[in-house]
């Protein structure tokens, strides 16, 4: 496909790069893609902008301009660029983040009952803004529980609530499916099943997932994975200002302790006499919000790190609130995805964690 030589190009505004240690990607916020390039197309790109390919090629020698050729034809067949003869009323798309709620999502384990009155959490909740919840049963006897949970949610902020829980037999698929009669119920996930397979529920948009993962609590969290990777506009500019994984988050763990996520050491008081209110006021509550991804060791080398998720409950050093997340298996230098559980480096931390 030819383009013009003679026309300033720009990224779309949608289209953001990142650089890396070894290499950078283009997320395209708009397509939800990310695309890695060599780190020379990065430099290109951030030194060149706006101006014509052909005063480009006289910055550079006869064979480095053959490169530029097949640089610039993968990137406007890709669509990541445009040509204009007014860049200038193209302007950046500005990377602030902001939501009006106090708290987005909330995590809540259970091991069968809670110790605590757990419609005055959620009523807490709902005081905070939050949208959406996150249950995830250990052990659970039947789905009596559930539903009560969601029978008082009615006029509640929550507008959607994921419910993780382990195989039972004694629970049907057909049990599950009636559970979407709540609008509020997005999604259900099974695990310690026999079968790795997603149902769909009969006149409903929705489906039932059933995985072989064996979880027994929450240390199976906190794992950095590709297929966890999001590119969005939100995800993005949420990475570039706070943590994507804490960030207007709390939980409650399987004892009924307030945290900033149930895998999390630190807790800030038991949910039967503490306020989730006063927990969120706590500059100790609040510290994990800020951790950017550009801050923390390792991740601010990595091209994917502004649509990565993150942990701060399992790290490579557990003294170091900064320490690269202690699950990933990303090689930056191979660019392989290894397993973790192997790696040298990381058994001090894994017996820490008791992993």
């Amino acid at each position: 496909m030819s383009y013009p030589e003679n026309i300033p190009f720009k990224l779309f505004a949608t289209c953001k790069l990142t650089d890396g240690k070894n290499f950078s990607t283009i997320s395209d916020l708009e397509n939800q893609g990310i695309q890695p390039i060599p780190n020379s197309l990065l430099k290109v790109l951030q030194e060149n902008q706006g101006m014509s390919i052909s005063e480009i090629k006289k910055l550079y020698t006869p064979e480095e301009s053959k490169i530029l050729d097949s640089y610039f034809s993968f990137l406007f067949e890709n669509d990541y660029i445009f040509f204009t003869s007014s860049p200038e009323q193209f302007p950046e798309i500005e990377e602030t983040w902001y939501t009006p709620e106090v708290i987005v999502s909330a995590i809540i384990d259970f091991r069968n009952e809670p110790s605590y009155d757990i419609i005055k959490v959620l009523n807490e909740l709902s005081l905070l803004q939050c949208k959406h919840i996150q249950l995830r049963y250990f052990e659970i006897e039947d789905l009596k529980a559930v539903e009560r949970i969601m029978k008082s949610l009615e006029g509640s902020t929550i507008i959607s609530v994921d419910v993780l829980m382990p195989h039972k037999d004694s629970i049907t698929f057909k049990d599950l499916s009636t559970l979407f009669k709540y609008p509020r119920l997005s999604g259900i996930t099974v695990f310690n099943a026999e079968n790795e397979e997603s149902k769909s529920v009969e006149g409903k948009i929705a489906t039932i997932d059933y995985s072989v993962a064996h979880i027994n609590n929450c240390s199976s969290c906190g794992k950095i994975d590709q297929k966890y990777f999001t590119a969005t506009l939100d995800f993005y500019t949420e990475s570039k200002n706070f943590n994507t994984c804490l960030n207007r988050k709390i939980s409650i763990d399987e004892n009924g302790m307030i945290k900033n996520c149930p895998s999390m050491m630190e807790s800030f008081g038991h949910a039967s006499n503490t306020n989730l209110l006063n927990v969120i006021l706590q500059g100790e509550f609040l510290k994990y919000w800020h951790v950017r991804k550009e801050e923390i060791k390792k991740c601010n080398e990595c091209a994917f790190r502004n649509t990565c998720s993150d942990c701060r409950a399992y790290l490579e050093d557990p003294t170091d609130i900064y320490s690269a997340p202690l699950k990933c298996g990303f090689n930056p230098e191979s660019q392989n995805w290894d397993n973790w559980l192997n790696d040298p480096e990381k058994q001090q931390a894994i017996a820490y964690y008791k992993l």
